[in-house]
């Protein structure tokens, strides 16, 4: 009997520790994450004070920064809007195509739909590089370089397999039976898809949407390339910047960058949450 009560004391006490090994592990990720973006973002913060650099701690102040930025300079506010119009809508056509692509590859089979998948991630596959100058040399033939047209297409082409990849496993998740009961009631495909599986698939819709400006927002390289330097977006006036020794107004452009996309980047997030409960309470979860 001793024995066995000393062999499940050691049993419990061998759980307890096992149960704990999660938490502790939990908490050494979320210190190592908040620190890997608290101390950056503290760093610019101070940064953007900083009169002479390299100092890390400044020794004296200024707010040259912050008056070109309020001021407009570079022609910050056109560039802002135009930046914010150019992501807007690359994330809308990728989400778009992604969700009419999820579709294909979920509910249906085709000849080379593995291939036809594995194409539509190449853009992640082959370095960033070999794409834009292949798709640069397809626009020149196509006469549409150096144009809005030509950074759209290039950014589409980039953020589509990350909606893609978002979509197929919304779509996946969902499932067509909503549909497919619409369908029975005597609705239309289109009908069927408006009032069956949209309500259910608009959060993924959403959280695609928020993705892609983000990643469409941060592409400095392919628009510099594809817009021969006459397309400016707020990464394409944020790099000369960064690598020039202005580091007070390098450090404030950059945080009213981050702070731009973060507000997207939320306001997109808290829709989709919007529309996830709206969207359980419709159904009944």
């Amino acid at each position: 009997m001793r024995r066995t009560s000393a062999h499940n004391k050691n049993t419990n006490a061998s759980s307890l520790q096992c149960r704990h090994y999660p938490h502790i592990i939990m908490r050494v990720y979320l210190w190592t994450w908040l620190i890997a973006i608290v101390v950056p973002l503290a760093i610019l913060g101070i940064w953007c004070f900083l009169n002479r650099w390299p100092d890390l701690i400044p020794s004296a102040w200024t707010l040259r920064g912050f008056q070109s930025l309020l001021a407009g300079t570079y022609d910050l506010w056109s560039i802002t809007g135009f930046s914010l119009l150019l992501s807007l809508t690359v994330a809308c056509l990728s989400t778009a195509i992604a969700t009419l692509a999820a579709r294909a590859f979920c509910f249906y089979e085709f000849v080379g739909k593995g291939v036809v998948h594995v194409v539509t991630m190449l853009p992640i596959i082959v370095p960033v590089t070999v794409f834009a100058m292949g798709v640069h040399i397809l626009f020149i033939r196509m006469h549409i370089n150096n144009s809005v047209w030509a950074v759209l297409l290039v950014q589409l082409l980039c953020v589509i397999p990350f909606s893609v990849k978002i979509m197929i496993d919304v779509t996946q998740a969902a499932g067509n039976r909503y549909e497919q009961q619409a369908h029975m009631l005597g609705a239309g495909c289109v009908r069927a898809f408006i009032s069956g599986s949209l309500p259910v698939i608009a959060p993924g819709i959403v959280s695609s949407i928020a993705i892609a400006f983000v990643m469409s927002s941060s592409q400095y390289f392919l628009t510099m390339l594809m817009g021969g330097g006459r397309i400016e977006t707020l990464a394409t006036l944020l790099m000369p910047l960064i690598i020039s020794s202005e580091r007070a107004l390098s450090s404030v452009y950059s945080m009213f960058f981050i702070a731009i996309n973060a507000l997207v980047f939320l306001m997109l997030q808290l829709l989709a949450n919007k529309l996830a409960k709206q969207s359980g309470q419709n159904l009944g979860v």
